[in-house]
C-alpha cells in the first residue's frame, strides 16, 4: 500500500490541473508567433517581437501559473505554420496595442 501512495498521488494531482482553456491557448500562440517573430535582423521589429512575447507571458502566468509552459510551447509550435505564424503575429501586436489604448 505504501508504495502505491506516490503513484496515487501523482495522479490526483495531475488531474487536478486542467487543460489550458481557448484564451490561454491563443496567448501560448502568441508566445510562439512572436518568438519566430524575433528571428530578424530589424532591431525594432526584434524589440516588438520581444515586449509582445513578454506581454503574453504574463497573461499565461497571471491566468495559469501552473501550466507547463516548455510543453505548451512545443505543441502549439508542432501545429502552427508559417503562414498561421505570421496572422497570429499581426492579430498578437492588435490586442497588445488595444490594451495599450486603454491605458496602464
Amino acid at each position: 500500500m505504501a508504495k502505491l501512495l506516490p503513484l496515487l498521488l501523482l495522479i490526483l494531482l495531475s488531474a487536478a490541473v486542467p487543460p489550458p482553456d481557448a484564451d490561454t491557448k491563443a496567448d501560448v500562440r502568441c508566445v510562439v508567433a512572436m518568438g519566430s517573430a524575433m528571428d530578424t535582423e530589424h532591431p525594432q521589429a526584434k524589440q516588438l517581437a520581444f515586449s509582445t512575447m513578454l506581454y503574453f507571458l504574463g497573461r499565461i502566468d497571471g491566468r495559469t501559473p501552473e501550466l507547463d509552459m516548455k510543453a505548451r510551447y512545443a505543441s502549439e509550435a508542432k501545429e502552427m505554420n508559417p503562414k498561421d505564424a505570421k496572422a497570429f503575429v499581426d492579430s498578437c501586436i492588435a490586442k497588445v496595442q488595444q490594451r495599450l489604448a486603454k491605458g496602464l
